[in-house]
């Protein structure tokens, strides 16, 4: 921790060694999940992780850096059996030595539902973390049989907060959320006993929060399907990941074997890459599929973490010749279409790296075009041009561009409303969706964001995988499943 004086000089300079978590697959301990700042009792407070036990508040004196006892606010608060508190907002009650908490609340009490009530409460606590005002919320995060809606709220919750405004002295605002209301309070002292305080409301109007990410779907568009190309091959059993790249070939991987089987755009079978016995013996991922400039297949073949981060990829010649494992950097690699450097996406470390044909690394990229660090990488893609087009976010998500050199160009925020799990890069559009057939496309010349559903097919299940056309003038969906490639016409400018 670090804490400066107006003008500057270091007031606390202060490191904590991490060890090893006790659980597997945890970050090393301790871990700082939320720092707040208390103006009126002179004081910084850091909130850490325990994977065991009650979750600490370090504290230390802003003006002079001294540390102070640590506490523990959950364990001041009232306890009710098979209930548990998460903290998720701490702000300063302007004007006070008090501090205004936003906990979030599962009762386990109750599985009448196959899922736990979900709900908030708020408390005004000293300065020493003990409650003297707490408001119960129960069950307001909750949409009673409908975990999808119950999901949705608890993003809405988590990206905008249940706190309102602490702007003014003594006076702060909650959403109370199943109301749809924004609840104004204000906190005065009790003349009558020392030290005591009265709560207040003050007042309510009605409240929803607004914001891109909370748009609703975008309108639909009806695109011309150009042809349907069943895609021939009677090895391929068992269609798995697949991938369109930038030479127009499709690209499918046999879950069975690890057997990459390449078509062209008519569906011809051209060449397949086929794995020794042993690679496929040792494969502990089938996912990702990297083709390099000069049309060289790159297998995922191994990975490690929760994060499912490559380690090794098993590489084949343009014409499909097995040439052996090949270490490409720990990460998803995406090659630059017209060059021999790769994008490498970290997801573990939430990084990007542009590297080299030497394996020189010649940029990192840690933050957005918009300050934020890099939250949590789900999809990457390049551009015809080399440019990097990532789709980041944790509970929300947004678009991030960068141009081939790795400098950030632009933030696009995704509504929520939408899926988002994959993406694919044109000179004139984006695409992002998941696995089904249809997805969102975005026109980068304006922004603008239409709907899309690939339309009556013979089976429509996933998984389905959308790429676009050498000449971006074409989004192509490879129906897994059914092995058949669908092409659809790209609106003119």
């Amino acid at each position: 921790m670090v804490i400066l004086d107006p003008e500057g000089s270091v007031v606390l300079d202060e490191a904590t060694d991490r060890v090893p978590g006790r659980m597997m697959h945890t970050h090393p301990q301790p871990q700082g999940l939320m720092a707040f700042v208390h103006g009126g009792n002179d004081r910084l407070y850091v909130l850490l992780w325990e994977q065991y036990g009650p979750d600490p508040w370090r504290i230390w004196r802003l003006s002079t850096g001294e540390e102070l006892p640590e506490v523990l606010p959950g364990e001041l608060m009232p306890q009710v059996e098979k209930v548990r508190r998460f903290l998720r907002e701490a702000r300063e009650l302007r004007g006070t030595e008090l501090s205004l908490l936003h906990w979030w609340v599962n009762d386990y009490r109750d599985f009448s539902m196959g899922y736990c009530p979900q709900g908030g409460t708020f408390a005004l606590v000293r300065p020493g973390g003990a409650p003297l005002w707490v408001l119960e919320c129960p069950r307001d995060y909750t949409v009673r049989y409908d975990e999808r809606a119950d999901d949705r709220l608890e993003c809405l919750v988590n990206d905008h907060g249940a706190i309102l405004d602490v702007a003014t002295e003594g006076r702060f605002s909650l959403w109370f959320v199943q109301q749809e209301q924004r609840v104004d309070f204000r906190a005065v002292r009790d003349p009558e006993t020392i030290g005591a305080w009265r709560v207040e409301e003050t007042g309510r109007s009605d409240f929803a929060p607004s914001g891109p990410h909370l748009a609703p779907p975008p309108p639909g568009i009806e695109l011309e399907r150009v042809a349907r190309a069943r895609l021939n091959s009677s090895e391929l059993l068992d269609p798995g990941p697949a991938k369109v790249d930038h030479l127009g070939r499709v690209l499918i991987q046999d879950l069975g074997t690890g057997t990459v089987h390449v078509f062209d755009r008519e569906g011809r079978c051209l060449f397949s890459c086929e794995p020794d016995p042993a690679d496929v013996e040792h494969m502990t991922s089938i996912g990702r599929i990297a083709v390099s400039r000069e049309g060289g297949v790159f297998v995922e073949i191994e990975e490690r973490g929760w994060g499912h981060i490559p380690l090794r990829y098993l590489r084949f010649s343009p014409g499909g010749s097995r040439m052996g494992p090949v270490d490409l950097g720990d990460g998803w690699v995406v090659f630059q279409p017209g060059t021999d450097q790769r994008w490498i996406a970290d997801t573990y470390g939430w990084e990007i790296t542009l590297v080299d044909a030497e394996n020189r690394n010649r940029e990192r990229i840690l933050r957005r075009a918009d300050g934020r660090w890099l939250e949590n990488i789900w999809d990457c893609a390049a551009g015809p041009d080399g440019s990097l087009l990532v789709l980041d976010g944790e509970g929300k998500s947004d678009l991030v561009l960068y141009d081939p050199q790795g400098a950030a160009l632009e933030v696009i925020p995704l509504p929520d409303a939408i899926s988002k799990f994959r993406v694919a890069l044109s000179r004139d559009w984006i695409w992002v969706g998941g696995s089904g057939p249809g997805g969102t496309l975005l026109r980068r010349s304006d922004g603008s964001m239409r709907g899309f559903a690939a339309g009556p097919t013979e089976r429509r299940i996933p998984p389905w995988t959308f790429g676009f056309s050498p000449d971006g003038r074409e989004l192509w969906g490879i129906e897994g499943k059914a092995l058949t490639l669908h092409r659809f016409a790209l609106p003119d400018e």
